[in-house]
């Protein structure tokens, strides 16, 4: 029984495919020596952190693949780190440290507008790197449709960039509720009315399942764009066999 992917997990593991056999076949080229000083890179964080494989023959196309799997892991770190923001909105660690839960939820916040520019900056650099395989291809009819994608994707995106670009880029993003328990938290901070605290505590559960939400949200709709370009993505790099479309 064949199990249907969605259109990330099928570009994944065609991707996977292809590149596995070569970083095999380099893995295995190396010598003694460079085994040893990539295992102490890798377990102590000595030594040098490219090795030079003195035997690598690597061809003009599986350099091309590997390119495109490089590519394709930043996105899958984007969209990992991603996943992980509403966590880090809903969850306060700091208990009698000096950081306190406002700050906190707004540099989650922050944090979590920063993914999604990363990762709309790795998906544009993706689209580059498909860009230039159709290029070198001859492919001009796939370079056309990648960037009608591409538009497409960057158009869905678009109130979600402009968020982020109009807010962190110059100060630090806020809105009436966060200002609200800002306020409140600064107050009774410096207050022995224990009138404030409660009110600041309940504004801190009001933002933080917001908040919670709008992130959630917004990764939501992300995987479901991410699906849907990921398969148009496929039909232009992969053919119905899992290989990649090399013409020339």
């Amino acid at each position: 029984m064949e199990i249907a992917l969605n259109g990330y997990d099928q570009f994944a593991f065609a991707i996977l495919n292809v590149a596995q056999p070569i970083i095999k076949k380099q893995t295995d080229l190396l010598s003694d020596d460079e085994h040893k000083k990539l295992s102490q890179h890798i377990l102590f964080g000595t030594g040098p952190k490219i090795i030079r494989n003195s035997r690598s023959t690597l061809t003009a196309k599986q350099k091309a693949t590997m390119d495109l799997f490089q590519r394709y892991s930043e996105i899958d770190t984007s969209i990992e780190c991603l996943r992980d923001t509403p966590i880090y909105i809903s969850r306060y660690p700091y208990t009698a440290t000096r950081v306190d839960k406002s700050r906190h939820l707004n540099q989650m916040i922050g944090h979590h507008f920063n993914e999604i520019y990363i990762f709309l900056e790795r998906l544009k650099r993706l689209k580059q790197e498909i860009d230039k395989h159709c290029i070198r291809t001859d492919d001009i009819q796939s370079s056309s449709n990648l960037n009608n994608i591409y538009k497409k994707a960057e158009k869905n995106l678009k109130s979600i960039s402009i968020l982020r670009a109009r807010h962190t880029h110059h100060y630090r993003y806020t809105d009436d509720d966060l200002d609200r328990f800002s306020t409140l938290n600064l107050i009774s901070n410096h207050s022995e009315d224990r009138a404030y605290q409660y009110f600041a505590d309940n504004a801190y559960k009001h933002n933080r399942k917001k908040w919670k939400t709008i992130a959630t949200n917004n990764v939501t709709s992300i995987e479901k764009l991410l699906n849907e370009v990921f398969s148009d993505f496929h039909k232009i790099l992969f053919t119905k066999t899992g290989r990649l479309r090399f013409y020339n």
